[in-house]
């Protein structure tokens, strides 16, 4: 049987699970790793996901389907309508809007201000399942990139001292853990015009809430005023917005230290151009956060 067969086979199994008839359109969606669709039907819209092999030993399924429940309850993410416990696939109702990267320049910002609302909510909720500590990230794609440690000549070299500077003011501390959406890149936000929904839960955990917004200005390369809409809308203060900068460079160490394993991994020409690019922006952004420290150096 095709892989296209046994998709068709088992949605059509998932759709009877879920109480739902038979469908009438399925479009696939742009992914990595696992098979995601849109799937209507004559009363029903909504999106079904089957994992991709690759994700099953990197994703705690029952972790992101309890972590998606209490999101969808909180009004942060689409509903679930059914899952099978065995492997993570899903049907979930189909979230309204677009993404905000999609977003025209003109609406961006608002959309920003409106998904620091959602993740203000998130961070306000009950407590997730698991930990995203992003030092043991760092450590353990080193370890799949074959890395003694981050002095490496081939993974951080000079910068890696900056970078342990850094650890004394991000380490994660058990009373600012909250629940995250840990990936809330612009293509995971969908807008209606009046309030945002987060989806791909699968790496949801307890985490520093400063990781979310970081996450959100780095990969979604905001410019200042939107960084300014996103924290409007997250209701921060002058002091969250300092400890902003300290942040960044976290989230830039952990992208660099992925497309170090990924390029151990195959296709390291393609993958070690990654690293170099991102090196070259977390040593602007270790600079910046060490003048924001008042010039006393990154993470002191």
């Amino acid at each position: 049987m095709s892989q296209a067969a046994a998709d068709l086979q088992r949605m059509t199994l998932l759709l009877a699970a879920a109480g739902l008839g038979a469908a009438h359109e399925i479009v696939p969606l742009a992914g990595t790793g696992n098979r995601t669709f849109a799937v209507t039907g004559r009363d029903f819209d909504v999106v079904l996901r089957l994992p991709g092999r690759e994700t099953q030993a990197l994703v705690d399924r029952a972790a992101e389907a309890h972590n998606a429940a209490l999101a969808a309850a909180l009004g942060v993410a689409p509903a679930i309508l059914h899952r099978d416990p065995g492997d993570g696939a899903m049907v979930m109702a189909r979230a309204p809007g677009a993404m905000i990267a999609d977003q025209p320049g003109s609406g961006r910002a608002a959309a920003l201000g409106r998904l620091g609302c959602c993740l203000a909510r998130l961070h306000g909720g009950p407590a997730f399942r698991g930990r995203m500590d992003p030092w043991q990230k760092i450590a353990a794609y080193l370890d799949a990139a074959g890395m003694r440690d981050g002095a490496d000549p081939a993974a951080f070299g000079v910068l890696w001292p900056r970078i342990q500077a850094l650890r004394t003011r991000t380490g994660l501390k058990e009373a600012r853990l909250v629940p995250c959406h840990v990936d809330p890149i612009p293509a995971n936000a969908l807008d209606d015009g009046l309030r945002i929904l987060l989806v791909d839960w699968e790496y949801a955990a307890m985490s520093d809430p400063l990781w979310d917004l970081a996450y959100v200005c780095v990969e979604g390369a905001l410019e200042a005023p939107e960084e300014r809409a996103l924290l409007d809308g997250y209701g921060s203060d002058e002091t969250l917005l300092r400890e902003l900068s300290g942040w960044k460079p976290v989230v830039r160490a952990v992208s660099a230290a992925w497309c170090m394993a990924r390029a151990a991994m195959g296709d390291a020409t393609i993958w070690r151009g990654e690293v170099a690019n991102r090196l070259a922006a977390l040593t602007a952004d270790l600079d910046h956060a060490g003048a924001a420290a008042g010039g006393q150096g990154a993470g002191q």
